[in-house]
């Protein structure tokens, strides 16, 4: 009787331990839009442990590494990084893509954590363009 009401004890842990984990996972959030004369796309990394981490967005054809990490420190769980062809967003700290870098309507993101020379694959995603062309 013993045996029985610790194996399932340790079966409820183990089940508590796996929801924990699962709640707790990295999430990416990924949104673009496209323009007659304008692409731009963000990635939204939640739930992160502390360290460094950088995005890459992908239109099928082509990869875009973001021009810099960010770091999640304290209290903070998130990283956001935005991609853009509009010099003004870019002068503001955006990565700069082309104009029709989007064009095709869906983007592809990656989120990996970096310690040292080593990438560790967070999260992905993929969306949907909004479009606003004329």
């Amino acid at each position: 009787m013993v045996i029985r009401s610790i194996t399932g004890l340790m079966s409820i842990i183990i089940v508590g331990a796996m929801a924990a984990s699962a709640v707790d996972a990295a999430s990416l959030r990924v949104k673009c839009e496209v323009r007659d004369n304008r692409s731009k796309a963000s990635v939204d990394g939640r739930n992160l442990g502390p360290g460094e981490y950088l995005a890459t967005i992908s239109n099928g054809t082509g990869d875009v590494r973001a021009a810099g990490t960010i770091t999640v420190a304290g209290q903070a769980d998130e990283a956001e990084f935005d991609f853009d062809s509009d010099q003004d967003d870019i002068a503001d700290g955006a990565t700069a893509i082309d104009r029709d870098f989007l064009s095709g309507g869906t983007v592809s993101a990656k989120l990996v954590s970096i310690d040292g020379a080593v990438e560790t694959s967070v999260a992905m995603g993929m969306a949907m363009c909004r479009d606003r062309r004329d």
